[in-house]
This record gives structure tokens, C-alpha cells and sequence, in this order.
């Protein structure tokens, strides 16, 4: 660097710094940078491009160690401070909790409530993307013709179940940061519920275990007439998922029996289905009422299950073409619906 300037330069520069004028009119005087003075100066006082040793405590940990500790952390991803710390010190590195926390927030890495999704294995992400190929090109308009129905149970008390994961931004949805979920369990009041484009359709209250039986009069009494309460009369495709009940033979014979045209639908797939994100208002709409008992909760979904606007759902199908694509390019995995 100081060989980019002339022997008359670098005196100047030695002049203005020996009489204490500022760095801004030295470097213009010199027709340079600040930085590229100050470097100049570094030199000629030290001959050597190297920074000056700065003020405050040394860094407690070398480079190596701060990779060590990044990718235990990253293996690991449910790992508490506590635990790596255990784990750090066995390469004798004696830090605090604060030291740890702070090399990795420096590595993007912090402590995230896990997303909940449904347990994916390598068959479920086949089928997934096999649907979403299959159904790539259908637009917005293609989906509008779809009763969206499904089952979803509401508890009486809730309890927090947040587990954290140590993550980077975007990676909300990686394998590692995920906390697996089945479906259902504790008590509660369990309802079907129908939707479209056009708006809601029925809901009703399922008590004890729906066996192939009570599906079937849930689709003679409630699934068929909201088609037609909404408008769709026998012009419509039919969509639930794999519950064991939906897909007797039984409730085949009668689905063919009464010309109901249903979606082969992937397992585990609640983010492909808009009536998941209804669910979750219900859910909103829940907390902010207490319910003693399960009649009074009922009441409560099916109010707000009737007002929900045309404008939310319309909103919901017009997202499909994206949900699929989101699958495509997770390859079957998980999304963020």
C-alpha cells in the first residue's frame, strides 16, 4: 500500500501527522481514502500492515473451537446451553453460559419454539410430491370446485408443549427442527366441518370414535347438503384425508353408490388442505372465550365456525397453486403452510 504513493506523499503525510492535522484534510490533501491514510500511517509508525493490539480481554476461544461448538449445535439441534457447555468442556474450553450464547448468535444460531408438523417418512414425501406434480398446473379456479372437509379436536385446557430448537433464520422447516405430531388425543369436543370457495358448510359434533358408519352419515346428513347449501349441487370434487374410517370399503361402496367424485389425497398433508388454517382461527376464536364444559365449547366453534368470512376462504383456495409448488420444491417435505 504505502508504494502507491510518491516519496513527496508519504513526507507529507508524515508532516501533517507530526503537526496534528486531521485525518480528513490529510487524506484529501494527499488526494486518498481515510482508511487508505490511516494504513499508510500504521506502516510508517510499524512497518507492518498488521492491526494494533486493541483494548479490552482477549477472545476466550480460538476459530476451531467456535467451529467445534457450531456444528455440535448444529447436530444437536435441541441441545440447551447447559449441555453444550458439558460438551465444550471436553475439548477444554472453559466458557460461560454468556461466551456460548454469544458464538452462536455470532454463527445466525438461536434458541427458536420448533415448528410442529406431521411425522414424515420417506413413502408420505413421495406421494406428497407425486400429488403436487400431478396437480401442478391447476389453478386457483380448478381448486374453487373443491369441498374441503376434515376432523379437528378442541380441548378444553391447552397446555404450552413448546419445545425449542437452536436454529438460523429459514430453517424453520428443516427435519432436524421440527418437533413431530400424531393426530388428536386428550379431551375435548371433536367436529367435522365442510369448506369452499364459496364460504363454510356444516360443522357438526362427533361423539366418541367415528367408525365407518357414523362417516357415512356424516356425509349423507351434513357433507352432500353443504354442497348444496353452497351452490356446487353434484358438480364438485370431494376431499378427506386417510383416516382409516374414510377409506372402508363400505364408505367406498356408498361414495360410488352416490356419484361422489373424491381427490386421491397424499397422507400427512394438513398443509395442502385450506380448511387446516380454519381450524387454527377456531383455535384463535377459542382462547379468547372460557368454556367450561365441552357443550359450551361446541357452541363457541359453531358460532364462529358460521362467521368466518367468504373472503378468508376465498383466500385459502386462491393459495393452493402456491402449496403445491411449495411442495415441489421441498421434494415432498415439509412447507410452510
Amino acid at each position: 500500500m504505502p508504494g502507491k504513493l510518491s516519496l513527496e506523499q508519504r513526507t507529507l503525510c508524515n508532516v501533517h501527522h507530526q503537526l496534528g492535522v486531521p485525518i480528513t484534510e490529510t487524506a484529501q490533501a494527499l488526494g486518498v481514502t481515510r482508511t487508505v491514510y490511516r494504513t499508510i500511517q500504521r506502516y510508517s509508525d510499524t512497518n507492518s500492515h498488521s492491526d494494533l493490539p486493541r483494548c479490552g480481554r482477549p477472545r476466550l476461544t480460538t476459530a476451531r473451537q467456535d467451529r467445534i461448538l457450531i456444528r455440535h449445535s448444529l447436530a444437536n439441534r435441541k441441545d440447551t446451553i447447559p449441555i453444550l457447555k458439558t460438551s465444550w468442556n471436553q475439548i477444554e474450553v472453559d466458557a460461560s453460559d454468556s461466551t456460548i450464547r454469544r458464538r452462536l448468535f455470532e454463527a445466525g444460531l438461536s434458541a427458536r419454539v420448533a415448528k410442529k408438523k406431521p411425522l414424515l417418512t420417506d413413502v408420505h414425501r413421495q406421494k406428497r410430491l407425486d400429488f403436487a406434480r400431478a396437480h401442478a398446473d391447476w389453478t386457483w379456479v380448478d381448486w374453487s370446485s373443491v369441498l374441503w372437509t376434515d376432523e379437528s379436536r378442541f380441548t378444553l385446557f391447552e397446555s404450552d408443549g413448546r419445545v425449542y430448537v437452536r436454529r438460523r433464520l429459514h430453517e424453520e422447516y428443516k427435519n432436524c427442527c421440527i418437533v413431530p405430531t400424531v393426530k388428536f388425543g386428550g379431551g375435548g369436543v371433536t367436529v367435522w366441518g365442510a369448506m369452499s370457495y364459496r364460504g363454510t358448510g356444516l360443522m357438526k359434533r362427533i361423539e366418541g370414535n367415528l367408525n365407518s358408519q357414523g362417516y357415512i352419515d356424516i356425509l349423507e346428513n351434513y357433507a352432500v347438503p353443504s354442497a348444496h347449501l353452497l351452490g356446487y349441487g353434484d358438480n364438485y370434487f370431494y376431499m378427506d384425508d386417510n383416516a382409516p374410517c374414510h377409506r372402508s370399503k363400505v364408505v367406498k361402496d356408498w361414495m360410488a353408490n352416490n356419484n361422489l367424485r373424491s381427490l386421491i389425497w397424499p397422507p400427512q398433508s394438513p398443509d395442502l388442505n385450506p380448511i387446516e388454517n380454519l381450524w387454527r382461527d377456531l383455535g384463535i376464536a377459542k382462547k379468547h372465550i372460557r368454556t367450561p364444559n365441552c357443550t359450551e365449547l361446541f357452541q363457541v366453534l359453531s358460532t364462529a365456525w358460521d362467521n368466518i368470512p367468504v373472503q378468508r376462504c376465498q383466500d385459502l383456495i386462491r393459495s393452493m397453486p402456491r402449496r403445491m409448488q411449495a411442495v415441489i420444491a421441498a421434494r415432498g417435505g415439509y412447507t410452510k403452510y
